[in-house]
């Protein structure tokens, strides 16, 4: 018998929790739910900005992988008609993609 008043007990317990926790999403005011969709848009938006950003850059240094990678198939007759500076070219050839 005591374990079926405790089961009684428990339940009314979890009850009286489920009701509590309705009285307090009833009690919020809808304000503060249109702030927090207001917050999730806002971090949507950064976030959206940042992967543009990022995508840019990406975009970019893949240009100067095959930009460099086609300056380091020319010889060094067809480089000479664009750079009088040898070493300029050379060094253009030997820079990382990441660096401008």
């Amino acid at each position: 018998m005591s374990s079926l008043h405790s089961m009684s007990s428990l339940h009314h317990v979890a009850n009286r929790r489920a009701g509590n926790i309705s009285t307090v999403v009833s009690a919020t005011p809808a304000s503060q739910f249109q702030n927090g969709a207001l917050a999730i848009r806002r971090l949507h938006s950064q976030m959206s900005a940042q992967l543009g950003a990022a995508w840019q850059l990406i975009c970019v240094w893949r240009q100067r992988c095959r930009d460099r990678a086609a300056l380091r198939s020319f010889s060094t007759r067809e480089i000479r008609d664009f750079c009088p500076r040898e070493t300029e070219a050379e060094q253009e050839r030997n820079k990382p993609f990441w660096r401008a």
